[in-house]
């Protein structure tokens, strides 16, 4: 992702969007991932780049990693 590609609009939207989750605590990461914020976030990022479609499939990797993660941890 290459922010010298968006425009000044873009990159404000991002940053506004950010905003919120700068100024709370981060969550557990399951949690995280399902916060109003973070998917407001995520979304506008994702959809900013065009590639919307591998929301879902990304999100879902990274969980499942994270429960590996933990799963092999313990």
């Amino acid at each position: 992702m290459n922010p010298n590609i968006l425009t000044d609009e873009q990159k404000l939207q991002i940053v506004e969007l950010f905003r919120p989750m700068m100024q709370r605590n981060r969550l557990p990461l399951e949690q995280e991932l399902e916060s109003a914020d973070r998917i407001a976030f995520e979304n506008a990022l994702m959809g900013i780049y065009g590639i919307s479609e591998y929301y879902e499939p990304i999100k879902n990797s990274l969980k499942q990693l994270y429960r590996i993660r933990f799963a092999v941890k313990d």
